[in-house]
C-alpha cells in the first residue's frame, strides 16, 4: 500500500482509499486531502479511484472490530481505525459511522460493573464521541464476532435499510485481505446488481510489529484464501 505523510503534521498517517466499483472495475485514480476540521488529529491523504471526488463520498463509513484490551479499552490499531473514520466523516458530514462488533469468540466478554457486556462497537461509539462526532453520525451493530459477521450485519442491519449507496471499510493493512475477501463475498452475494458500491480504506499497522506482525500478515493471508475458496462453494 502506498502510504503518504503530510509534512505539516508529524504525526500524519498514510491512508490508502481503494475504490471497488463492481460494475465498471474501474482503476482511474485521482488523490484528495481530508483533514481534522480543529486540527488537533492526523491529517490523510486519500488515493480514490473515481472520477471526481463526489463520487468517493461516502453514505457509510464502516470501521471493522479489532478486539480489546484484558481492561477493556481499544488496541492501538482499532484507535487508528476509528481516526481515520472521524477525518473521512469530517470530509463527508452527512455520512454515518458503523462501529462494529460485539466481541471475540475466544475470548471472555469485558462486563460492566452491572454483569453487561461491553460490547466493542460501544467501546468504540464512546471513542468517537470522544473525538467530538455527534452521537446522531453513530450507529452500531453488536451481533457479529468476526470479520464475516462484521460485513453481513453492516449489510442487513445497517446499509440495506438505510439504503446507502456507497460504503467505506475501514481497517488495517494487515486485517485488510480477509476484510476484502469477507465484504466481496457478503456484499456481491446480496447486492449482485452492485447497487453499493463498496469501498476499502486501509490504516497503517500500528500497535504490532516485528515477528509478530510477519506471523499476522500470514494468517490473514491464508484466511482470506481459504473464505475466497470456500465461498465459491456455496
Amino acid at each position: 500500500t502506498t502510504t503518504f505523510f503530510n509534512k505539516n503534521n508529524s504525526k500524519s498517517l498514510g491512508l490508502t482509499l481503494r475504490r471497488e466499483h463492481r460494475r465498471r472495475r474501474q482503476r482511474q485514480r485521482q488523490t484528495f486531502d481530508i483533514s481534522n476540521s480543529d486540527n488537533t488529529g492526523p491529517s490523510y491523504r486519500l488515493r480514490a479511484a473515481s472520477t471526481s471526488s463526489s463520487d468517493a463520498r461516502p453514505d457509510g463509513i464502516v470501521v471493522l472490530a479489532g478486539g480489546l484490551t484484558s481492561e477493556g479499552s481499544l488496541p492501538k490499531w482499532v484507535v487508528g481505525r476509528l481516526d481515520a473514520a472521524v477525518a473521512l466523516h469530517e470530509q463527508n458530514p452527512g455520512s454515518k459511522i458503523l462501529c462494529t462488533g460485539g466481541g471475540t469468540p475466544h475470548k471472555p466478554p469485558i462486563l460492566f460493573d452491572n454483569g453487561h457486556v461491553n460490547h466493542e462497537s460501544t467501546v468504540c461509539a464512546k471513542y468517537l464521541i470522544e473525538r467530538g462526532v455527534s452521537p446522531q453520525s453513530i450507529v452500531k451493530e453488536t451481533s457479529s464476532y468476526d470479520t464475516i459477521g462484521n460485513a453481513y450485519f453492516s449489510l442487513v442491519i445497517h446499509a440495506l435499510p438505510l439504503r446507502w449507496k456507497r460504503v467505506v471499510a475501514i481497517t488495517s493493512e494487515f486485517h485488510m485481505p480477509r476484510s476484502k475477501a469477507a465484504f466481496r463475498w457478503i456484499y456481491g452475494a446480496a447486492d449482485p446488481r452492485g447497487n453499493i458500491d463498496l469501498d476499502f480504506l486501509s490504516v497503517p499497522d500500528q500497535g504490532i510489529e516485528g515477528e509478530a506482525l510477519r506471523a499476522r500478515i500470514e494468517r490473514e493471508l491464508e484466511s482470506a484464501a481459504a473464505l475466497e475458496e470456500n465461498a465459491k462453494t456455496l
